[in-house]
């Protein structure tokens, strides 16, 4: 079976078992997948079982194996995003998530465990669009993100906080302070349709807190966060400045600081001027 996808002009595939395919659709970017047994055209990623483990190939080159499924499918994510950011180049990759609502869009930037996925999938159950998780593609000419709907990983305690959050089996990665897992979230469990591409209105900086306020940030602080947060400054060199320089004095920018989740939808909201 053939998993299909197309983002933003790029085309590839997946060719796996119909089992294995069938588990790749549902945790590997599911937001833009079509199932076909129809043989697409652009670059195949095609996975065979070996025994108990894997094999992976790009076309005929072979990339790697994986002992099982648990190793497969966050190798065949990692490798899939990366294949796709490498042909994104006209676009400023930042560490972020978006979110949109109306066409006005929020880049949620920050390090590991600042609460952006977290923050987005709140904001999505409150009906606002999530575009993208964990990679914002920022078009340096203007202030406009484009959507990137990998998959979404939330540890357990988000899952706990957000009970209406539908999730699949977890996944055992090593993080800073060990064995972590963190689970994949079905897209279709949040309320809101985002768009392709949309203005980017609001950059902020997500932080838990003992309270939950809005905080506004100074350029100088907003522009050192987001240069940290690039991925490709090095490869974009100018035009990623540029695309930052443009989000700082262009948009608004302010930490989200919260104690729960519950209520980020209605303080983002007000910020924006908008109805909760």
């Amino acid at each position: 079976m053939n998993v299909r996808y197309s983002l933003h002009g790029v085309r590839f595939s997946i060719d796996a078992d119909d089992r294995t395919a069938d588990e790749i659709a549902r945790v590997v970017m599911p937001a833009c997948v079509k199932v076909s047994r129809r043989r697409p055209g652009g670059s195949t990623f095609v996975v065979r079982s070996e025994g108990r483990g894997f094999s992976v190939r790009l076309g005929r080159r072979p990339l790697w194996r994986a002992k099982n499924k648990a190793e497969l499918l966050p190798w065949l994510e990692s490798e899939i995003v990366n294949w796709l950011l490498r042909r994104f180049r006209r676009y400023v990759h930042v560490h972020a998530a978006v979110v949109e609502r109306r066409g006005r869009a929020v880049v949620l930037a920050g390090g590991p465990d600042a609460g952006k996925t977290s923050l987005a999938c709140a904001l999505g159950l409150a009906g606002w669009g999530v575009m993208s998780d964990e990679v914002a593609l920022i078009e340096p000419r203007g202030l406009t993100a484009a959507s990137f709907p990998r998959a979404m990983l939330v540890k357990s305690g988000t899952a706990r906080r957000l009970p209406e959050l539908r999730i699949t089996e977890p996944r055992r990665v090593l993080l800073n302070e060990g064995m972590t897992s963190l689970r994949y979230v079905d897209p279709e469990s949040l309320s809101g349709a985002a768009r392709e591409q949309a203005k980017i209105a609001v950059v902020a900086f997500p932080e838990w807190s003992k309270k939950s306020a809005i905080v506004p940030v100074g350029e100088r602080e907003a522009m050192e966060r987001l240069l940290r947060a690039s991925f490709n400054t090095g490869k974009c060199g100018k035009a990623a400045v540029d695309a930052c320089v443009g989000l700082v004095r262009g948009a608004t920018l302010f930490r989200v600081q919260t104690s729960g989740l519950r209520e980020a939808p209605r303080l983002i909201s007000e910020a924006m001027g908008m109805r909760p």
